[in-house]
């Protein structure tokens, strides 16, 4: 019995520096901020959705760090609305259940054919660039993709006008070019977020 009763203190020790540790997490520089969170994974499901909770509303917290937390709530089917400080720090509220990972969205799936259908026989090496950036930028606007990206179409063209002009060039209209700058200047504002991290 005193045995049981030491091991359930020492849990319950380890849980609360854990717990410790993920709420000063906002203090760490960003690459630290996601290897610090990932100790997270080690707390009881109730514990960790209760720091989670108030994690993806830390605006001193990385965006980064709180779409973890929102990808991880999303994985254990959390069932409650989730209100989370958004890329743009602006607070959304979601039902995470039913929904999957970023990359497993109709959203993705769209842009990644669109893309795959234009380049996959023109040039393959700017395929895998663009697949991977379209990644990230799926990642960080997760999980609400839907509310800026509209037109996939339009997406995959605002990645090839940025990289590829002279692709486009024949397609350009005057009113698909306004949508295609502002396109544009949501994947800029993501490039801009992810450099920032590498600094």
């Amino acid at each position: 019995m005193q045995v049981e009763e030491a091991y359930r203190q020492l849990e319950t020790q380890q849980i609360q520096a854990i717990k410790r540790n993920l709420l000063v997490s906002d203090q760490l520089p960003v690459y630290q901020q996601l290897a610090n969170i990932k100790t997270s994974l080690y707390l009881p499901k109730p514990v960790f959705v209760e720091v989670a909770k108030d994690l993806v509303m830390n605006q001193a917290l990385s965006y980064f760090a709180r779409e973890w937390f929102i990808e991880e709530l999303a994985l254990l089917q959390f069932s409650e609305p989730l209100t989370f400080l958004w890329y743009d720090n602006q607070p959304q509220t979601v039902l995470l259940e039913g929904k999957t990972g970023p990359l497993n969205t109709p959203i993705y799936s769209e842009i990644y054919t669109e893309l795959r259908n234009r380049l996959e026989n023109d040039d393959p090496i700017m395929l895998q660039h663009l697949e991977e950036e379209i990644r990230l930028h799926l990642a960080y606007l997760y999980p609400l993709a839907e509310k800026v990206i509209s037109d996939p179409t339009i997406w995959v063209l605002g990645y090839l006008a940025t990289y590829y002009p002279e692709y486009i060039e024949k397609e350009l209209t005057e009113a698909k070019g306004h949508q295609i700058a502002a396109v544009q200047n949501v994947q800029q504002a993501i490039r801009t977020a992810f450099t920032q991290i590498m600094l």
